[in-house]
């Protein structure tokens, strides 16, 4: 990890499925300018969410954080802010459907860009997943409304899936011949969700305070208005 610090030389990292606590790795992280943190420690060796920054250069605020997630908006100077989910979703079917109740929640008051990165211990298609156990018919209906439900969950938080690089099966059970299971998931989840404003193009000649007294107003603004106070006088005619 130190190397690829070095050669990256990131401002923010985040772990996952740490399987221990983060006090027995706090100071090797200081030593690479990690001095911030924010954590969830695993339950025993399950789980574990460590997102860890440099406060010279990016701030982090953690506006929530549970089990199964730690969200929080990042910023960083002459840059815009943005929301960060990490996630290390339960196997346990009701744990899950509360993170993503949570993440809906956090879709439908979101205002700034929001990724969504972490193991989520789900996939998309049947062809995430590659398995020889049990009765196929069976298995292929069951991961098909596993997917389905899934991808469901994905478009409620309005996300999209940024696709990810390397194997296409990235995990498996450490188990030989016909019990061999192999899916794709871990920390090749990658969800993002943008939001696009439309810019309007306002022409000088469309204010009407600015039609009236085109003699005042310049024919362009500067692109960076200064505020500063101006002295100015009313010269009154007398009878008016």
């Amino acid at each position: 990890m130190r190397e690829l610090v070095q050669i990256y030389k990131p401002q923010l990292v985040v772990l996952m499925e740490t399987k221990v606590d983060f006090k027995t790795m706090g100071f090797f992280f200081n030593g690479m300018g990690f001095t911030a943190s924010a954590h969830v420690d695993p339950i025993g060796r399950s789980g574990g969410i460590w997102m860890l920054w440099n406060p010279d250069i990016v701030n982090v605020r953690v506006v929530e954080a549970s089990l199964q997630q730690i969200t929080a908006i990042i910023s960083r100077q002459d840059y815009p802010n943005w929301l960060l989910s990490t996630v290390y979703v339960s196997l346990n079917n009701n744990l899950r459907d509360n993170l993503w109740d949570q993440l809906e929640e956090v879709a439908q008051n979101m205002t700034e860009p929001w990724l969504v990165d972490g193991d989520f211990n789900d996939f998309t298609t049947r062809n995430e997943k590659q398995s020889l156990q049990g009765n196929q018919n069976q298995k292929l209906s069951q991961d098909q409304r596993r997917g389905r439900k899934f991808n469901e969950r994905v478009d409620n938080c309005k996300l999209m899936d940024l696709g990810c690089t390397g194997p296409r099966l990235t995990w498996f059970n450490n188990k030989k011949g016909w019990a061999n299971t192999m899916a794709r998931k871990g920390c090749q989840g990658y969800l993002c969700s943008i939001l696009i404003e439309q810019s309007v193009n306002v022409e000088m000649g469309n204010i009407s305070v600015v039609r009236e007294f085109s003699d005042v107003f310049p024919n362009e603004l500067p692109e960076r208005l200064v505020d500063k106070e101006i002295e100015f006088t009313i010269d009154v005619v007398p009878g008016t």
